[in-house]
């Protein structure tokens, strides 16, 4: 697999990766009734972080991004999807109370920023640094209104 496939596939893993999330947090606005409208809200913006990823493949394709050397790899973004597929059946098929689903929602998302996903590319875009930054401030939004959730809970 030449490098600007390997790029390609690896944007895809983590598109899948947001819209896994997206699942999971429509689950919980299905469990837990009292807040339906937060984690669909957050539900949506995952589709949206999905999209906005995607949307980087072009620019790989046209040679204007690239991922910085050996920072990222594919077993990583599959570790993590894995995981989130677990809790993803973890919560389809048994009771969650919404500590809980915060408490693995955090996890999630501090997991992206830890792993500094966002920092995998390199550019001279500067609207690729302006996609980037929205997606890291997008989760790290999350991160401050699942915490300040479960500060409430």
């Amino acid at each position: 697999m030449d490098l600007t496939q390997y790029q390609s596939t690896l944007l895809e893993m983590l598109a899948t990766h947001e819209e896994l999330i997206s699942n999971l947090y429509k689950i919980y606005a299905g469990k837990i009734i009292s807040h339906n409208d937060f984690w669909s809200k957050i539900a949506a913006e995952e589709i949206e972080h999905a999209q906005w990823i995607r949307n980087l493949q072009e620019k790989i394709k046209e040679n204007l991004v690239l991922f910085k050397e050996g920072r990222f790899s594919k077993w990583v973004v599959q570790s993590s999807l894995d995981y989130t597929q677990k809790k993803i059946i973890e919560a389809q098929n048994n009771p969650i109370t919404a500590v809980e689903a915060l408490n693995t929602a955090l996890e999630r998302e501090r997991s992206m920023i830890e792993s500094k996903v966002f920092e995998i590319f390199k550019s001279d875009a500067k609207e690729l640094e302006i996609v980037l930054a929205a997606l890291s401030a997008g989760t790290q939004d999350h991160i401050e209104r699942l915490q300040e959730a479960l500060n409430e809970v």
